[in-house]
């Protein structure tokens, strides 16, 4: 009997396992534990769900400007579109002696760190042997056995020269040598005749193009073989000091630069007025005599002087505007992404300001002879509000555009997801209050 007593009074008292378990979880430290998890859980779900709606601006096509070398505020490049494992185009860099790439399917080489991209190897003479995805050595080749039922007389074999690769010429931009106006100085409605002289060292120029800095252009058509000068007549009808340019084309269509030799000063001064003469007559003042004089009175004639009005001949400055367009690189809500690459057009050949406040970012890049221009920014920007300041200049004139955008996510994308969250946090919360309470009454 003692000993039953004694097993049901055992089997009312829990074990200290159990009791040690139970007190920890009814402590406030139990609780504070239950609250961190909870947190701890939901800031790992918003870190999965940000990751999952950020978005990238990236290029629709790509675009190797016809092999042309285009700097792009690190050094000279030229972009290789045949390259499958980027969509936007594999951007090669002149950065090393004897560095090759690709464009267009055919080969480039550096030929000094810094240089521009060219089609002649011979300026590479150590580079390595292409392949479309690498460089690796040339195969070398296997001479494959003759199977025969009788034996035959097998010649030695003749020695094959490895095959030379093909390079297509490339055809060298023209070069503008002068620009000259006669007279570099008139009035206003008056005419100059403009002489451009170019030269090409493989073809022949055949035209120039004139920017007269007055909101105009134009172009004059004429062969006059690799050294020549073309000239064009333009009427100024304004006041003012313009600054015109000039660059010629050869016979394969290529455009030269338009260097400093290839730029003049002209200035235009206001057209005098006619102003009509004073008519007035002459005064005549009678001029006394003594009596031993002759009785003939002597008279003495004063001229009014000429009225003769003062013109400010001080020529008046003009900076014409000139094309400048910048494509869109943010979504619907005005976000974009911390890094993007941003692209316009203008005149060819002019140089692009590219300024992001308040990150301090800074840029400069050269237009191609299209006109295309594209700027890459590497350095992520913060997330806020900013002002892109894009100016592009040339010796045409000048186009500012200030573009406002911030970066980071739009808030209405997100608000899904911030719900998600907060119900997270009540149904954790919620289960974490259930099992303490079943705790505390076990």
């Amino acid at each position: 009997m003692m000993a039953k007593k004694i097993i049901v009074k055992a089997s009312k008292t829990p074990s200290k396992k159990h009791k040690t378990a139970r007190s920890f979880f009814s402590s406030p430290m139990g609780g504070l534990l239950i609250i961190f998890g909870a947190i701890a859980l939901l800031v790992l779900l918003l870190q999965v769900m940000q990751m999952g709606t950020e978005t990238r601006s990236k290029a629709a096509t790509c675009d190797d400007k016809n092999c042309a070398n285009v700097w792009n505020g690190q050094g000279w490049m030229i972009t290789n579109c045949n390259a499958w494992w980027d969509p936007d185009g594999d951007e090669e860099l002149c950065t090393a002696k004897n560095k090759m790439a690709f464009c267009q399917g055919r080969l480039f080489c550096c030929p000094s760190a810094g240089g521009k991209w060219t089609g002649d190897l011979s300026q590479c003479p150590n580079g390595a042997s292409p392949t479309p995805y690498g460089w690796k050595p040339s195969p070398t080749t296997k001479n494959s056995p003759t199977k025969s039922t009788q034996p035959t007389y097998t010649p030695y074999p003749t020695y094959t020269p490895y095959p030379t690769q093909q390079t297509t010429p490339i055809n060298k931009r023209p070069d503008c040598v002068g620009i000259s106006l006669q007279p570099a100085r008139i009035t206003a409605g008056r005419i100059t005749t403009i002489a451009c002289s170019g030269k090409d060292s493989d073809g022949s120029v055949v035209s120039a193009d004139y920017y007269f800095n007055d909101g105009t252009s134009g172009r004059a058509d004429k062969d006059v073989g690799g050294n020549g000068t073309i000239s064009t007549t333009h009427r100024y009808t304004r006041a003012g000091t313009y600054t015109v340019t000039c660059r010629v084309r050869d016979n394969s269509g290529a455009i030269s630069d338009i260097p400093a030799i290839c730029t003049a000063k002209l200035t235009v001064l206001v057209a005098p007025t006619s102003v009509p003469r004073n008519t007035l007559a002459p005064t005549v003042t009678p001029v006394p005599t003594t009596a031993t004089t002759s009785a003939t009175p002597t008279f003495h004639v004063v001229n009014l002087s000429e009225i003769t009005p003062t013109l400010d001949m001080s020529p008046e400055e003009t900076q014409p505007e000139i094309l400048l367009t910048v494509s869109p690189f943010t979504n619907a809500q005005g976000y974009a992404s911390s890094t993007f690459t941003m692209r316009g057009t203008t005149e060819p050949n002019a140089q692009v300001d590219v300024v992001i406040d308040p990150d301090g970012v800074r840029g400069t890049v050269v237009a191609d002879s299209k006109g295309a221009w594209k700027y890459v920014i590497t350095r992520a920007l913060t997330a806020g509000a900013k002002i892109a300041t894009v100016v592009a200049s040339s010796d045409n004139g000048r186009m500012e555009q200030k573009i406002t955008f911030s970066v980071g996510k739009s808030v209405g994308g997100n608000i899904g997801g911030v719900l998600m969250g907060v119900g997270a946090l009540i149904l954790l919360g919620i289960v974490g209050f259930v099992i303490y309470r079943r705790l505390s009454e076990g």
